[in-house]
């Protein structure tokens, strides 16, 4: 019989633990769970796996945990993370409501967001992102590619933004550098074919 709901209890989930789990609809994360492997839900497209809530006690997400999940509207819950790994939300074109950017405590904690976490994320709404009390170094490849940025505030820290990393679906209203943004490559391809 196709597993249509799960919860899960244990400390790990490990990687590829639902992978394209096709059949499943309900999930509930518990408390007692800290980290969540990679790919653990890697394409898991239901059309009625619309919601998730992640609890703090979750302290590490591993890459592409939540690729590909096509039907993913929201994601509510903020979790402890100080890591975002690529290709976390990759391709959750549906993704609309994401509660871990509603709290600026909680991103100012950010010290990487890997490539692509938020590619063809396109319903996923930014109006601002403030990332200027974060210790990120990076933007890597296609991180915020096709999602919907208004504006982005970066900090004094970044040395580095990958191709496409701000290539986002509408217009990109303003990148904010701090005046004390160390020496950075200026030939502008991460905002290549961006609509400015």
């Amino acid at each position: 019989q196709a597993m249509t709901q799960a919860t899960i209890s244990v400390e790990t989930l490990g990687e590829n633990a639902f992978e394209k789990c096709s059949s499943l609809a309900s999930l509930t994360i518990n408390t007692t769970v800290k980290t969540i492997g990679a790919s653990a839900f890697f394409d898991c497209s239901n059309g009625t796996f619309t919601t998730i809530s992640i609890p703090d006690s979750v302290t590490m997400i591993e890459k592409g945990a939540f690729q590909s999940c096509s039907a993913l509207e929201t994601v509510s819950g903020i979790p402890t993370i100080t890591a975002i790994p690529e290709d976390l939300f990759k391709g959750c074109t549906k993704l609309s409501e994401l509660s871990l950017f509603t709290d600026q405590s909680r991103i100012n904690q950010f010290t990487s967001i890997g490539a692509g976490a938020f590619t063809d994320c396109s319903s996923l709404y930014i109006p601002t992102l403030d990332l200027s009390a974060t210790t990120i170094g990076e933007l890597s490849n296609n991180t915020f590619k096709n999602c919907d940025l208004s504006n982005i505030i970066l900090p004094t820290t970044i040395t580095a933004l990958g191709v496409d990393c701000l290539r986002t679906t509408h217009k990109l209203n303003s990148v904010t550098f701090q005046e004390e943004t160390g020496t950075m490559d200026t030939s502008m391809t991460y905002l290549r074919s961006v609509n400015t």
